[in-house]
């Protein structure tokens, strides 16, 4: 079977239940070519993990194939090691001293007030009046920009995500582009004024940042401070969904003990990063098949973490898996910098659901955004129950 015949993962129906297609590919296509995205696609775990951990052969930077870049545009997602090991290791540093937990009390705090007052009477969108402020709140706090307004940032999110899918590239790239530089300006403004315990700040006060390339740590800086509130925002929606579909999932959580696994087990399950590209720097294989210099290779790593291979019960929820080498952070030289302040954000707002979630019903079918490098829900409608007795263990 051709595998792009069974990948349109721009349909509707995929984008709102994207695994049984991955399921298919893994039986029948787990490596093809797809014109639309103009790229090889993978769907296997050990093939995926496999790209993600080779540089050598497949690269993230542009320009060893070719392809013209400023540096003005680059980012340690964009560059290869050795070049980026300097800038990651003084993010990882940096991160010793950043306020992490502060930072997600403060958007706990705020997103049980924004959930306790939707209306008693009417349904309410969850995504745009409680996990959009919560998101944004947590990233401004964390990376150390003032406060920006949810819904003004909500429209530099869209912009950001569509351009991201390869299939609709020249469509959103103005857009995009024209994101990229609002979001820039705004790192650049908090870089003279963020506080003592923020990313910006406890980077800069590593040794060297300061000598680097001004545009490639504020591009990181952005990249960051984007990732941090879609990782929020996304996986806020699909945990509460999830909590509102399995109405024993939340309580399960709690009684596990294990709020990190169990956060870890729903990144696994929900995958809210469904995949990343590379390019092929020289002539290769995978899984047999050969892959010519300067091919682009998307790996879809939202299958590869249901691969059946090496996840037992791969489409069931399993609160202590242990272990669980999940891709949804990445793998290997690119694996997300922000990979353990996300954790921790869900962490507090998993082990709040079992108190929150058996308040609320659905009021009408959840939508998904139109894309699907990231998958995030649009519209979350909920309708408060008066007459729920909420779960709280002590």
């Amino acid at each position: 079977m051709d595998g792009a015949v069974i990948f349109q993962r721009l349909k509707a129906d995929v984008l709102s239940n994207p695994f049984p297609v991955f399921e298919r590919l893994q039986r029948e296509a787990p490596i093809f070519w797809d014109d639309a995205l103009f790229a090889w696609v993978v769907s296997k775990y050990i093939d995926c993990r496999h790209v993600l951990q080779r540089p050598d052969k497949f690269t993230r930077d542009r320009r060893k194939i070719g392809r013209k870049v400023a540096d003005s545009e680059m980012t340690i997602q964009t560059v290869d090691p050795p070049d980026q090991i300097a800038l990651r290791q003084a993010f990882l540093e940096s991160f010793r001293r950043v306020g992490v937990k502060a930072a997600c009390s403060e958007a706990m705090n705020l997103f049980e007030r924004r959930l306790d007052r939707q209306s008693r009477t009417r349904p309410f969108d969850f995504m745009s009046c409680v996990a959009a402020p919560t998101a944004i709140r947590f990233a401004c706090n964390l990376v150390g920009v003032p406060e920006i307004a949810p819904k003004s940032y909500r429209s530099t999110f869209l912009r950001l995500t569509r351009a991201m899918d390869r299939e609709v590239y020249a469509l959103h790239r103005g857009k995009g582009t024209e994101a990229t530089r609002e979001l820039n300006g705004v790192i650049d403004a908090a870089i003279a004024t963020a506080p003592p315990g923020s990313m910006i700040h406890e980077l800069y006060a590593v040794s060297g940042v300061g000598e680097m390339p001004h545009a490639y740590v504020r591009n990181t800086l952005s990249a960051a401070f984007n990732a941090a509130f879609s990782t929020a925002y996304s996986s806020m929606g699909s945990f509460f969904l999830l909590c509102l579909e399995r109405r024993d999932l939340a309580a399960r959580i709690v009684t596990t003990g294990k709020i990190f696994l169990s956060v870890n087990e729903l990144l696994r399950f929900t995958s809210p990063a469904q995949s990343t590209a590379r390019y092929a720097n020289c002539e290769t294989e995978i899984a047999g098949v050969r892959i010519c210099r300067n091919d682009p290779i998307v790996t879809l790593i939202a299958a590869a973490n249901r691969d059946p291979e090496i996840f037992e019960l791969p489409n069931e929820i399993v609160l202590d898996r242990s272990p669980n080498q999940h891709l949804s952070f990445g793998y290997g030289p690119h694996h997300c910098i922000g990979a353990k302040p996300a954790e921790e954000f869900l962490s507090h707002f998993v082990a709040r659901l079992v108190e929150w979630t058996p308040r609320f019903t659905l009021a009408a079918d959840p939508t998904w955004l139109d894309t699907a490098t990231l998958r995030c829900l649009d519209v979350l409608p909920l309708s408060r129950d008066n007459n729920a007795v909420p779960c709280v263990f002590y």
